[in-house]
């Protein structure tokens, strides 16, 4: 090992106030975010707005000298455009000046692998597929009769997991050539296609050591080379470029030599801002060229000297634990504003069952939500909703009422029958007392027709009718939007009328700064335009300049990783659900032949798309899916299409004990990956649920639990307040060591602590063992772990750990060195 730590710490301080000139004034421009990884592929021409990449009040900006040899790039109406060569790939920086100091801007650039999908003619007219890799849209990627007779089309794509079906005149049909395929959660398959990476070795940054001193933060990475099979390479190591931005500033591009080296930063403390949050962002990539793969990059969020994680309440957006809750569904706090609809076809299932938010206040100020341990609520829907009964328009066209809030009819009130704009005030400022937050769920894609917008302004509202006669209903990814979801819920136009899109902005912020709420879930994301969301972002960047933790948003998007990920950046939304990987989660622990390997995949294409250190939600269920204990239970499978008509004729209850088990191995799972956890109301007792509206039942608390839902309630506690006590699991990296078709287990690491975590979904108890070299810091041989479940220490001296684990169980360690 090359011992030239001293030296680099003395370099890079010289650097940062070389570059910095120890000027805070300079240093602290208003660029205050992290710039986001741009994810470009080779050969492309990638297009982004400045906005999308900081807050600026004008964007003064200029690209410098110090372009990268591989790639072109220029600014055009406050617009960057990159592109590759057809020869790059890896990391690069592109700086640019803005105010007179130059920032970085981090790029990863990906070659794509090239797939020939086939199909026998079937004689059909049309041929196309569809799939992740085109938002699913059925016409976008038609097949052409080759040389040797059969329909083929040749795609370029990253490596990931990829679903996806052939579509003939009308008809989906499975890849005949291809034996992979998962459940598509409605009664049918998908094929599934793997693209491998490039490269089959990994690079690791694991944190290796933190100094607070009186003159400066010293910090320390250890570089961790794993070969396709899990091992550490101890050998024959490459040479690594290091990439280390520090509140997008670069620092150091200095050359590391191989063996067990590390990347050590020492950051003057003169360069530091009091109760500032800093960005420091660190990846490594060999330094010769297209020989193998970089890291990821890894961050540190520090303030005051030191990195977050070992402080009360929320200080950055990764300690929230979301709660999301139907206001209607949860408890009735105040009998006097009950109301119910009388229609004779009305189920009563969906009609109104009072509750409102005096009873998510009375459960706030009894402690309910602080012993759960979730600190940010989702309210559904506060927003004055129609009194009328509609009729679904798909068969068999059943009636409902607007009990869960999405058909708002006046811009600025709240919904009578959950309460009033001082009781959503109080509960705000209650939220508030107590460290947590309440996020409002913001309607934007559509009113009810009785809306006085829809009477007063119709041209700010599309057209029900295609030029083909069709009605366009529900046409999710054909026409996403400008799709209606009902006849009587009128989409807005934005693309075709600015003055709706400023008004319902406006309005957003309105319901910001009336009610002090901390920020949106926001509904159908993708079929409202981007530009809507870049203009409401920016508004809301103007309001909270000066907060310490800014508005959060996150939206529901169901799409493929492009679409999805379109929205999330700086300039518009801080995160959507993570559905991808909720569906690999559920497919694997649900699916005793589903492997962990594939879900691991999948978790890896998250952190491509989203980096490790994301904000993505992970939702544990949701208001639209069947609840994890109706599948676990046996009363669905997840290839089952009679999900719906269950939910009516025939709601699934929880015969088996230990399906409470096997929820909270997958709870488990859910509150130790990288992202914000996202508790669905019942979550912590374990109700189950087919699809809407069963999935919506009234929520129940002591004496109404049976003794195993308050066994469940008991464990839920103890697994959300591991979340909040170790801040690993929020803001530390991840190191996968294992996953086959029993066990999967990974490392979570920050500079506070390094945590191991393992599952077994079998029946059978199992053992984990775990090679030494891929948990000790470099230099030492010492390791204990300590059980954070039962307090055991283990000691072991041997070259492997063995850690053994329940049938239907799960392990948390902390690795004491």
């Amino acid at each position: 090992m090359l011992r030239f730590t001293r030296w680099l710490f003395l370099f890079i301080a010289s650097q940062l106030i070389l570059s910095c000139n120890t000027n805070k004034s300079e240093m602290y421009s208003e660029i205050q975010e992290q710039i986001p990884l741009l994810r470009l592929t080779a050969g492309d021409t990638f297009a982004v707005p400045l906005q999308d990449l900081f807050y600026a009040a004008e964007y003064n900006v200029q690209l410098t000298d110090g372009t990268p040899d591989l790639l072109s790039a220029h600014l055009q109406n406050d617009s960057l455009f990159i592109k590759p060569f057809s020869k790059a790939e890896g990391l690069y920086l592109l700086p640019f000046i803005y105010n007179n100091v130059e920032y970085n801007i981090p790029l990863k650039i990906s070659r794509l692998a090239e797939r020939t999908f086939y199909l026998d003619d079937s004689g059909a007219e049309k041929v196309t597929i569809f799939g992740e890799f085109n938002g699913w849209n059925r016409n976008a990627t038609p097949l052409q009769k080759g040389e040797n007779g059969k329909l083929e089309v040749t795609l370029k794509l990253e490596s990931g997991r990829y679903q996806y079906k052939f579509f003939a005149d009308g008809v989906e049909l499975l890849d005949p050539a291809n034996p992979d395929s998962v459940p598509n959660g409605f009664g049918g398959f998908n094929s599934l296609l793997t693209i491998e990476p490039r490269y089959n070795d990994t690079v690791e940054l694991h944190p290796a050591g933190f100094t607070n001193t009186a003159e400066a933060l010293e910090m320390a990475f250890q570089i961790r080379s794993i070969d396709g099979n899990g091992n550490v390479i101890t050998s024959d190591l490459p040479e690594y470029n290091a990439y280390v931005l520090f509140d997008n500033r670069h620092l150091s591009s200095s050359l590391l030599p191989s063996r067990n080296d590390k990347v050590a930063l020492s950051i003057p403390k003169t360069l530091l801002k009091e109760d500032f949050t800093h960005r420091l962002m660190v990846a490594v990539s060999p330094a010769e060229y297209g020989s193998g793969s970089h890291s990821y990059f890894h961050q540190v969020l520090l303030i005051n000297g030191n990195p977050l994680g070992n402080h009360d309440g929320i200080q950055s957006h990764h300690d929230q634990v979301i709660y999301s809750l139907m206001v209607d569904r949860f408890r009735d706090g105040d009998k006097s504003n009950n109301w119910k609809a009388e229609h004779p076809e009305l189920d009563e299932r969906v009609n109104y069952y009072g509750g409102d938010l005096q009873g998510v206040l009375q459960s706030f100020m009894e402690g309910y939500f602080d012993s759960l341990g979730v600190n940010t609520l989702w309210l559904s829907p506060v927003i004055q909703n129609t009194k009328r009964v509609e009729q679904e328009f798909p068969a068999p066209h059943r009636w409902f009422t607007a009990y869960h809030g999405y058909w708002p009819t006046d811009p600025e009130k709240v919904d009578s029958r959950f309460g009033d704009m001082e009781l959503l005030q109080e509960l705000v400022d209650e939220a508030k007392d107590r460290n947590s937050n309440i996020l409002l769920d913001f309607v934007a894609n559509h009113t009810h027709r009785d809306h006085p917008w829809f009477k007063e302004h119709r041209d700010w509202f599309g057209q029900l009718e295609l030029p083909d006669g069709r009605k366009n209903l529900r046409f999710w990814d054909e026409y996403r939007l400008t799709t209606w979801f009902e006849p009587y819920l009128p989409s807005f136009d934005f693309p075709g009328s600015p003055e709706a899109v400023e008004a319902m902005t406006d309005n957003a912020v309105w319901w910001l700064e009336e009610s002090g709420a901390a920020g949106f879930r926001h509904d159908a994301v993708k079929h409202i335009p981007n530009r809507f969301w870049r203009t409401l972002t920016r508004k809301i960047r103007h309001m909270d300049r000066n907060k310490a933790v800014p508005m959060f948003q996150i939206g529901e998007t169901f799409g493929d990783y492009a679409l999805i990920s379109s929205y999330v950046n700086n300039g518009q939304l801080d995160s959507q659900f993570n559905f991808n990987l909720f569906d690999a989660i559920r497919n694997t622990f649900l699916r005793p032949s589903a492997s962990f390997a594939g879900l691991e995949k999948e978790m890896q294409k998250t952190f491509d798309v989203y980096g490790v250190h994301h904000l993505m939600g992970n939702p544990v269920n949701s208001h639209d899916k069947v609840r994890f204990l109706s599948y676990v239970d046996g009363d669905l499978s997840l290839d089952s299409g009679n999900a719906k008509e269950l939910a009516w004729s025939n709601p699934p209850k929880v015969d088996n004990p230990e399906s409470y088990r096997k929820m909270r191995l997958y709870m488990a799972y859910m509150l130790t990956i990288p992202g914000v956890p996202i508790v669905y109301y019942g979550d912590e007792i374990g109700l189950s649920g087919s699809e809407d509206p069963d999935n919506r039942r009234p929520m129940r608390f002591g004496k109404n639990l049976s003794a195993a839902e308050r066994d469940m309630l008991k464990e839920s506690r103890k697994l959300i307040g591991l979340r909040s006590k170790h801040s690993a699991l929020r803001y530390g990296g991840y190191y996968p060591l294992r996953s086959d078709e029993r066990i999967m287990a990974f490392l979570r690491s920050d500079f506070n602590e390094t945590l191991l975590v393992a599952f077994n979904k079998s029946p059978e108890p199992t053992t984990v063992n775990v090679p030494r070299t891929r948990i000790q810091s470099s230099g030492n041989s010492l390791v204990s772990l300590k059980d954070l479940r039962t307090e055991n220490i283990i000691n072991e001296t041997g070259d492997v750990l063995s850690l053994r684990i329940g049938a239907n169980e799960w392990g948390i360690w902390e690795v004491v060195k």
